[in-house]
């Protein structure tokens, strides 16, 4: 499989300075088997994994099941013992309802910590309590109604594991998931020297980068060919081949639960051939891995930055159409690294509707050309405010103290808008 990873190779090497990532790990996978290069860097290099982390985390809980030791659809507090919810607020909810983001949970992500801060221990992240950096984790929806993107879902399933075995959950991650699926480099605890450094807006990040003790949401280090091991492994388990799951739990993760997600893996129903999979971001790392339904193929890329994403879509494209595999085929026109209108409103723009029925419209109006100038969102029939872009996730409305953070499908398309001001949040899903 030379020519398509050259082919990608040639992207890095040939693009516009600036557009590209200090370091890249790019894996693809097609009949022939699994082919993987690491642009601008070491060999073996590992990368944060970000939320990517959590579909692994899905992966070990639902091992877990198999093995009789929790179940899929009881109330998890009956087994939690290190941290349970307030009693007087409390309300059911079940593992099946963790993994595929319904049961209603707050705290969409995390920000990490940087080297030298103290690093909170997870019944504090999940309180919200000091050191933690994020508010605590409680129910806000009724469990199971609807999808709401939860990282604090899946820390209290990191909980769960530890709490049920009495193990690390590093240590269950080795032995549920990456020994099984053959992810040699993946890790929650890697040497320094084997890691890509994570870069903001071009610059290196101290330390490194960012620490994540929420471990199953977004803590995992590896590279982009053990992403594909990981999907690959999921898929031959549905199929009934292979020693990750029983095929019944295997398929549990690819049948759509609360829409557009299975169990830890977000669903794209492409006609031609349906792909699941999943992206991430954390602080100074990018990176995604989506998989073909059936048939052979996969392809995976992990960058050390926040600003190439559009390499992100044009590495997944190309590999798309250099190993043969049958899509649909997305029209998107990019010039010099930038964004068009149409791409951009692609990623993010159209209609969203909010719990109480408002609708949210996020625009990039036409300024005399077809580039896209400033977006701009407008809630009901209010006026339409000017947003800035920080990144893959992260946008500010410039008028107000008011944030938006996207949750992405593997395809780099936002599913949900979380709203955030005065210390409250909504989220708006699309119409």
């Amino acid at each position: 499989m030379t020519s398509p990873l050259k082919k990608l190779t040639a992207l890095y090497e040939e693009a516009e300075p600036g557009t590209t990532p200090p370091v890249a790990s790019v894996a693809v996978r097609d009949s022939t088997g699994i082919a993987s290069t690491t642009v601008g860097g070491r060999p073996g290099t590992r990368f944060q994994a970000a939320s990517i982390s959590k579909a692994v985390a899905a992966a070990a809980a639902l091992r877990l099941v198999a093995d009789d030791v929790i179940a899929l659809d009881r109330d998890v507090t009956t087994y939690l013992r290190s941290w349970r919810p307030p009693s007087e607020t409390h309300v059911p909810f079940t593992l099946r309802q963790l993994l595929s983001h319904s049961a209603g949970l707050t705290v969409h992500g995390f920000p990490g910590y940087a080297p030298g801060l103290p690093l909170p221990t997870l019944p504090q992240i999940l309180d919200g309590a000091d050191p933690a950096n994020t508010g605590p984790v409680r129910v806000a929806g009724i469990p199971g109604l609807t999808f709401k993107y939860s990282g604090g879902g899946y820390t209290v399933v990191q909980q769960l594991m530890e709490d049920v075995t009495g193990a690390p959950f590093a240590d269950l991650a080795d032995e549920l998931v990456f020994r099984p699926a053959g992810m040699f480099t993946a890790t929650y605890h890697p040497d320094s020297d084997s890691t890509a450094v994570a870069h903001v807006d071009g610059r290196p990040v101290a330390g490194g980068g960012h620490r994540y003790p929420e471990q199953a949401a977004a803590g995992m280090w590896c590279t982009a060919e053990d992403l594909i091991r990981f999907v690959s492994a999921i898929r031959d388990a549905a199929e009934g081949d292979g020693e990750l799951l029983p095929t019944a739990l295997a398929r549990e993760m690819l049948t759509e639960q609360a829409a557009p997600l299975g169990l830890g893996l977000f669903l794209e129903p492409d006609p031609v051939l349906p792909r699941f999979g999943h992206g991430g971001d954390n602080h100074g790392f990018t990176c995604f891995v989506t998989a073909s339904r059936t048939g052979p193929y996969a392809v995976a890329v992990m960058h050390n930055d926040d600003t190439s994403i559009d390499m992100l879509t044009r590495v997944k494209d190309t590999a798309m159409r250099e190993t043969g595999w049958p899509h649909t085929a997305e029209e998107t026109t990019r010039s010099r690294g930038v964004r068009t209108l149409d791409d951009w409103r692609h990623r993010y723009g159209g209609d969203w509707r909010l719990p109480d029925g408002r609708n949210v419209r996020i625009d990039w109006p036409r300024d005399g050309g077809d580039d896209a100038k400033a977006p701009t969102i407008t809630v009901g029939d209010g006026a339409a405010l000017t947003l800035t872009v920080h990144g893959l996730r992260h946008v500010s409305v410039d008028a107000v103290r008011t944030e938006l953070e996207f949750d992405l499908d593997s395809s780099g398309r936002a599913t949900t808008m979380t709203i955030r001001q005065f210390g409250t949040e909504s989220t708006a899903t699309r119409v």
